[in-house]
């Protein structure tokens, strides 16, 4: 939630954007292909990305309500219930200000899909959930939309995409790096001191910068010695887990995946429908 105080460099988001390829999930850069992975999720915002898959459908809750009737843990102090209602409230506002935004909750009033409150009928089971690979997953589903020549904005958490470029292209950081914080988040040393500026705006830079890139100044695995993870490695970006990069397989993915919406599908069984890709 913290994270999100930090400021949105849009040209530095859009320059990426715009070497988004839909048809693999990448970022096709001269140095070569990259893209944002679970070990990203995982290293800079510290939420699960191993776990259960959701099925979700719903309408909307404003944001402001639940701002307004859950402004103050002390009032629920003592009474178990309250303090249940206050973290499910908390949680749905992490979700749909944070980590799932969506271009509608970009005016006002924003609001939550109320989808999200069965995940949050047992606060036991809510860490069970792969959140994760869902937000991952909507950004990666956001990032396929935005390349569409009448897409005017993107919805979801853009300031992965920063967090991200900041950690990988040292040439497009802030010229200070703050140190990795003990017992936090990677990204969470971006909080330190105040980001006021968060430098060069101008996307004609950005893509100059990007355009000349050489493969040394892509940092292809930024977390050796600060953790070790196991998880799965996509195979068309193998680099970025200290492997060798052989030729990749042919991309799999559902058919007609990026024009698939939950409107008019009350109802639907998600899991079952993308089970071949879940499988995958």
């Amino acid at each position: 939630m913290k994270l999100a105080q930090l400021k949105v460099n849009g040209a530095l988001v859009n320059a990426f954007i715009e070497r988004w390829r839909p048809e693999t999930h990448t970022f096709h850069l001269k140095c070569g292909e990259a893209t944002i992975t679970l070990q990203d999720v995982s290293v800079l915002l510290g939420i699960s990305v191993d776990g259960r898959p959701d099925a979700v459908d719903g309408n909307s809750l404003l944001l402001s309500w639940l701002t307004s009737q859950f402004a103050n843990i002390h009032d629920f102090t003592g009474n178990q219930k309250g303090l249940e209602s206050f973290a499910c409230a908390w949680i749905l506002r992490f979700i749909g200000g944070v980590m799932f935004v969506d271009k509608s909750s970009r005016r006002m009033p924003k609001t939550v899909p109320m989808r999200y409150l069965q995940f949050l009928r047992d606060l036991r089971e809510c860490s069970t959930y792969a959140w994760g690979a869902a937000l991952l997953g909507n950004l990666y589903r956001e990032m396929c939309i935005a390349t569409d020549y009448n897409a005017k904005s993107i919805g979801d958490f853009t300031l992965l995409i920063q967090l991200w470029a900041w950690e990988r292209c040292p040439m497009l950081a802030p010229s200070y790096i703050p140190p990795q914080q003990q017992n936090a988040p990677l990204a969470y040393r971006w909080l330190r001191g105040e980001l006021h500026h968060i430098g060069n705006d101008n996307l004609l830079e950005f893509r100059h910068k990007l355009d000349v890139m050489k493969r040394d100044e892509f940092v292809w695995v930024p977390y050796s010695g600060h953790v070790e993870m196991n998880l799965s490695q996509p195979d068309r970006v193998m680099r970025q887990f200290g492997m060798q990069q052989p030729i990749p397989d042919p991309v799999m993915q559902p058919n007609n995946i990026h024009d698939l919406t939950l409107n008019g599908k009350e109802g639907r069984n998600w899991m079952r429908l993308m089970q071949p890709a879940l499988n995958e």
